[in-house]
């Protein structure tokens, strides 16, 4: 798809808090191209907080809490 149907919201080094869009993607885009939507959350900077968890698995809702990361 190289990036069509897909929207970044922030850049690294943006600090975001609870609620903030990080990107977006055309659910519709995806099914035409044949591809699933399922989407990955991976924080890579671990270390650097007390506890990062997953409070969601399997299908959500826009809105829906998915990860909680502790400072």
């Amino acid at each position: 798809m190289n990036g069509e149907g897909f929207e970044a919201k922030v850049a690294q080094g943006d600090k975001v808090k609870a609620g903030d869009v990080l990107g977006t993607f055309d659910s519709n885009k995806i099914a035409a191209a044949g591809l699933d939507d399922t989407t990955m959350v991976i924080v890579t900077n671990t270390a650097d907080f007390s506890s990062v968890g997953p409070v969601a698995t399997g299908s959500v809702a826009k809105g829906d809490a998915v990860i909680e990361v502790k400072i």
